[in-house]
């Protein structure tokens, strides 16, 4: 009900000046970026705090996605790998996102997929 109630405000994509998502958003980048400073590189702390904010926001769209819907979902973490002779890793930052129920809470046949898993791939210096 309280989603519902909220509608009005909080749409998937609307990150207004007043939002007070983003007082929370910058709250967070403010505690994680002093957790995180002292183990990035001094110059890059733009782009640095630019990229946590985009991710603290697409966080905050997939939580009020999934938590005010009825139906039931699954995550697709798959991608991620670190294997034992190579020089590539690659981590899953944001998951495929799969609906697997309807909102009546019956299985779906076939599972809708919902937006992009978002894969970092890093060469391994050795």
């Amino acid at each position: 009900m309280t989603f519902f109630l909220l509608r009005p405000y909080y749409k998937k994509s609307s990150f207004t000046p007043g939002d007070d998502r983003l007082i929370a958003i910058d709250a967070t980048l403010d505690a994680l970026d002093v957790v995180l400073t002292p183990l990035t590189k001094q110059n890059r702390t733009t782009d640095r705090r630019t990229s946590m904010a985009h991710l603290l926001e697409r966080a905050a769209e997939f939580g009020y996605m999934i938590t005010s819907q009825p139906s039931s979902w699954a995550f697709d973490w798959s991608g991620g790998s670190e294997a034992g002779g190579s020089s590539i890793i690659s981590i899953v930052l944001f998951p495929t996102i799969v609906q697997v129920a309807d909102d009546d809470g019956k299985i779906l046949d076939r599972p809708i997929v919902f937006g992009e898993k978002a894969v970092a791939v890093r060469l391994r210096v050795i």
